[in-house]
């Protein structure tokens, strides 16, 4: 397993990612834009991305806008090491996201993390750590 920065050279493969997990995923140019923004990282197994974590620095609080694990490497902590090698690369007192409602596995991975639900939008929940 090998941890990486992800930069915008890398927008293609985050974004097949990210569209066959999420209904809303984002595209390359959104994908793009995001890590021209804010902080990307991920992880390689044999060569192959199979976790990524994004998040932009807010003012005193960091938005964590995108985490996923490619399906088939699901339920290994993948999740859990992406998302603090993001927390480590990108330090605050304070970080927030938002959660589908139905993602319960994201959830409870949050939740392990120290998140909290904080409020609620349509379909999401709003989370805050710190």
């Amino acid at each position: 397993m090998e941890f990486i920065h992800l930069s915008p050279a890398n927008a293609d493969e985050v974004s097949d990612i990210d569209l066959s997990l999420f209904d809303n995923g984002f595209g390359p140019s959104q994908i793009r834009a995001e890590l021209s923004n804010g902080t990307g990282v991920g992880i390689r197994y044999r060569g192959e991305l199979v976790a990524y974590a994004m998040a932009r620095a807010d003012g005193g609080m960091v938005d964590i806008t995108r985490v996923g694990v490619v399906g088939s490497h699901q339920n290994r902590g993948l999740g859990h090491a992406v998302l603090r090698l993001l927390l480590q690369e990108v330090p605050s007192e304070r970080y927030i996201l938002c959660v589908r409602k139905t993602n319960l596995h994201a959830l409870k991975l949050y939740f392990n993390e120290g998140f909290k639900i904080v409020g609620m939008l349509e379909r999401s929940w709003v989370m805050l750590r710190g």
